[in-house]
């Protein structure tokens, strides 16, 4: 005799963030050390770096997700004057 059975899979609220170790955050962009170098050095830490948003969307780049045209544009909607100017020239001085 067969039994019909039910699969069902429990899906649960959010409770914990486990986050990856140092050398995955911003993987790809890692990848080119010379592309990541100079963020590295913007933000003055590792810590800042893999927080950044910017650097996630450079990650983005390097990953061939995203253009650098596009994370420009994002830069010019985004922060203050000060900021776009020097993240402007991070990406002016990435080398891939």
């Amino acid at each position: 005799m067969k039994k019909e059975r039910r699969l069902s899979t429990d899906i649960l609220l959010y409770q914990q963030f486990t986050k990856a170790e140092d050398y995955h955050q911003k993987y790809y962009l890692r990848r080119f050390p010379r592309a990541a170098a100079p963020l590295i050095d913007y933000y003055g830490s590792e810590e800042k770096f893999a927080e950044s948003w910017f650097a996630a969307r450079m990650n983005a780049v390097a990953a061939g997700y995203l253009s650098v045209s596009k994370v420009k544009e994002e830069v010019e909607q985004r922060g203050n004057p000060r900021e776009k100017s020097g993240l402007i020239s991070l990406i002016n001085q990435v080398k891939w």
